[in-house]
Parts: structure tokens; C-alpha cells; sequence
């Protein structure tokens, strides 16, 4: 509830400031998939395929396989609200009209913390949710962190596991986004068989390591390399760069806001921002009170289908 509004009753204001800021391209639509959610829930079914073909002698019965379900993730929307109530007073004295440009013109400030809600939930799920080691990871639909070095390959075969991570924490460099490399290209179908040949598409980072990553995916050669020079492999892949500033996540050995985690993703990942209302805003009077009074709300979930096409480290 908005009440202490005097200065705006004051004389001679010329400039009011610190409420509406430049808006920016949003981020979070660059590292999930855009669903959109038609109901209460949406389901995503992953199915383990067919095992390889099998030698077959002449009038030998045919080898039979089976395709069979795999993990299923479930969405469901959560609903984030915002509001606001304005004395009538205050809105009718209002000689600068500040609170009528702020509150009921598309969302006005609400809409920036709106927007800048969707990136810390989408940012949190990478750093937070990726590198949980809690058991079983909240929402996972395997159980396991999005980057982790013990991913079950299917649900009938769990015992196999497969990583998408390095074993130990790795800050960003050649080396280890070379690995990175070899990972997600050689990436296991749910039938352990198939080879995905999933190559880098994003590389997500903190601002704080943009001369690191700009080096990696624009550097004709290799970031600090020896004195024979080795040709810098990366820019063959032809990384999009996610500088997000939302993305925090700090090795558990390096000091505080080192902000030293990244990942990368396929052109084919799973992870999802799944849209069931956009942001709207209802107005009304409140006899009650004698204000004005707006509720925002929107509803969406975000999630990971899927593993397969990401690879990441939390840094040193």
C-alpha cells in the first residue's frame, strides 16, 4: 500500500526518477524453450527407444525389442501475484500525474518487477536447482540436479548413469569447454545406444566472466596459451553468448560473488519456461478503504524435460 507520498504534493518537482528503468531484452527466453500451458498441468513423457538390431541366423527368430516409457516431467503453473493501493486522496491530488503514468499504464513499475522476477526464477533454476546436491532435486524428473555426474540413462535402466558435468569443479577455459565439447557431442540416448551428437549451441555465464568467454568463442587462438600457439578450436562452433547477471553461482572454494559458474546448451535442450498467463493487471475501488487499488498476476512454471544437450560447472 502506497502512503507516504508527499513529495509529490510538493512545488516545483521537474524530474521524478527511480521507479520506471530502461527496459532490456529478456534472458530467461534465450535459455528455455517457450510452452504454452493450456490447463491446471502439463505433461511431458520421455520414452527409452529401441535397442540395437542383433545377429540373426537363417530361419532364427527375429530379435524383438520394445519401446517403453521412460521419466515424465509434470508442470504445473504457479501463480505470482503484485498489487497496490492509492488513498483517493492521493490520486486525485496528484497534480503531476506520477501515480497515473506509474500504476495503471501497462503495468507500469509492476511490470519491471515482473519481468525481473521471471529472470531470478529462470537464473535460480540453473544455479540453484543445476547444482543441487540435495536427493532427490525439487522438480527434477529424474531426481538429480540438471548437471550432474550421475544421470540414471532411462528409467528401466537406472542403474547405468551418465554425466553431464566435469567430476570435479571447473572454472572456463579451453580446456574445460573442450570437454564440455566431447560431452554433449557423444551424449547417450535413453536406449544407451543412439549417439545424440548434440554440439554447443548457448554458453551461459556471469558478466564476470565475459573476457573469459568472449576469448573462448571470438579468439583466433587459445586463451593464455604457451608461446606455440594453439589455434582456438571454439570458433569453429559459433557460440551465442548469454551474458546473464542474473545467473549467480559461486564454487564452493571461491571467494564470495565470484559469480564462477557456466554451462552450455544445445540447439535441442529440454529446459523449459512453461507459460500459463501472461502478466495482466484489474483495477477497482475499494469502498472500504476509500483508495484505488491494482492486482497483478501471472502463472507459469520452469523445469527440465531432460539432461541430455547441457553440460555445466559451479567453477573452482
Amino acid at each position: 500500500m502506497s502512503q507516504n507520498l508527499a513529495p509529490l504534493f510538493g512545488q516545483g518537482i521537474n524530474k521524478m526518477y527511480g521507479i520506471m528503468v530502461k527496459t532490456y531484452s529478456p534472458l530467461y527466453t534465450q535459455m528455455t524453450n517457450d510452452i504454452t500451458m493450456t490447463g491446471r498441468i502439463l505433461d511431458r513423457q520421455q520414452w527409452q527407444g529401441y535397442d540395437a538390431p542383433q545377429e540373426t541366423g537363417i530361419l532364427e527368430q527375429a530379435y524383438i525389442s520394445q519401446i517403453q516409457p521412460s521419466f515424465s516431467k509434470r508442470y504445473i503453473p504457479v501463480k505470482r501475484t503484485i498489487g497496490d493501493v492509492v488513498a483517493e486522496e492521493d490520486w486525485e491530488d496528484d497534480e503531476y500525474g506520477f501515480l497515473k503514468r506509474v500504476i495503471p499504464a501497462s503495468g507500469g513499475g509492476m511490470a519491471q518487477v515482473v519481468m525481473a522476477k521471471k529472470e531470478y526464477d529462470v537464473a535460480n533454476m540453473f544455479a540453484v536447482l543445476g547444482f543441487s546436491t540435495a536427493s532427490p532435486v525439487q522438480s527434477s524428473f529424474d531426481g538429480k540436479s540438471l548437471f550432474n555426474t550421475g544421470h540414471p540413462v532411462s528409467l528401466a535402466n537406472a542403474g547405468t548413469t551418465v554425466s553431464n558435468r566435469p567430476s570435479s569443479d571447473a572454472d572456463l577455459s579451453n580446456t574445460t569447454y573442450y570437454a564440455a565439447y566431447a560431452n554433449m557431442v557423444q551424449q547417450m540416448a535413453t536406449n544407451n545406444y543412439t549417439i545424440i551428437q548434440s554440439a554447443p549451441k548457448n554458453l551461459v555465464y556471469n558478466p564476470k566472466l565475459r573476457e573469459v568467454a568472449v576469448q573462448i568463442a571470438r579468439g583466433d587462438w587459445e586463451r593464455e596459451s604457451p608461446a606455440t600457439s594453439k589455434m582456438n578450436a571454439a570458433v569453429a562452433d559459433r557460440l551465442n553468448l548469454i551474458s546473464n547477471p542474473y545467473f549467480r553461482k559461486t564454487g564452493a572454494t571461491s571467494a564470495a560473488n565470484a559469480w564462477n559458474a557456466w554451462f552450455v546448451q544445445s540447439v535441442d535442450h529440454a529446459c523449459n519456461f512453461a507459460n500459463r498467463q501472461d502478466f495482466r493487471v484489474k483495477s477497482d475501488y475499494d469502498i472500504n478503504l476509500g483508495g484505488y487499488i491494482w492486482v497483478g498476476s501471472l502463472r507459469y512454471d520452469f523445469g527440465w524435460d531432460d539432461w541430455r544437450g547441457t553440460y555445466g560447472s559451479s567453477g573452482l
